[in-house]
C-alpha cells in the first residue's frame, strides 16, 4: 500500500514498522504468554518439590487407591475437554441437537468427577467439631 493510499485528510500515516520476529504481534504475545505461564507453573512445582523435601515430617500423600481416584479424574477430565470441542464444533456448524447432545455427555462425566472430590471434602466438613490431620497444614 502507497503512502496516498493512506493519506486521511491533510494527515499522512507514518510507516509501518515490520513485526518483530516475522510474525503477528498478536501470535508473539500467545506465545509469550504460554511461555510465562509453563514457567510460573515451574516455579510453583520447583517451590513445591523444595518444601515438601525439606519437611522431615510431611504426610504421605499418596495411597494405591488415591493414584488410581486421580487418573480416573484426569481421564473424566480430558475427556470432558474433548466432549466440549466437539459441541463448539457443533455449535459453530448449527447442529442445534449434537451440541446439545455433547452438552449433555460432558455433564454427565462432570458429575463423576464432582462425586469422586466428595471422599477428600468430608474429613474437612468435620474442621469446626474437631481438627482433622487431613485438613491441616504440615508444620
Amino acid at each position: 500500500m502507497s503512502q496516498e493510499n493512506l493519506a486521511v485528510g491533510s494527515h499522512t500515516a507514518g510507516v509501518m514498522e515490520e513485526p518483530p520476529f516475522a510474525i503477528p504481534s498478536s501470535k508473539l504475545v500467545m506465545w509469550l504468554f504460554i511461555i510465562s505461564d509453563a514457567v510460573t507453573f515451574a516455579a510453583i512445582l520447583f517451590a513445591y518439590g523444595y518444601i515438601r523435601n525439606a519437611s522431615p515430617d510431611w504426610p504421605t500423600p499418596f495411597e494405591h487407591a488415591s493414584i488410581w481416584n486421580a487418573l480416573l479424574m484426569t481421564f473424566i477430565l480430558v475427556t470432558s475437554s474433548l466432549t466440549v470441542l466437539f459441541a463448539v464444533r457443533d455449535a459453530n456448524n448449527g447442529d442445534r441437537s449434537g451440541a446439545f447432545k455433547w452438552t449433555l455427555i460432558t455433564a454427565a462425566g462432570g458429575a463423576p468427577f464432582a462425586c469422586s472430590r466428595i471422599p477428600g471434602v468430608r474429613p474437612c466438613s468435620a474442621r469446626r467439631s474437631s481438627p482433622s490431620p487431613a485438613c491441616t497444614w504440615p508444620t
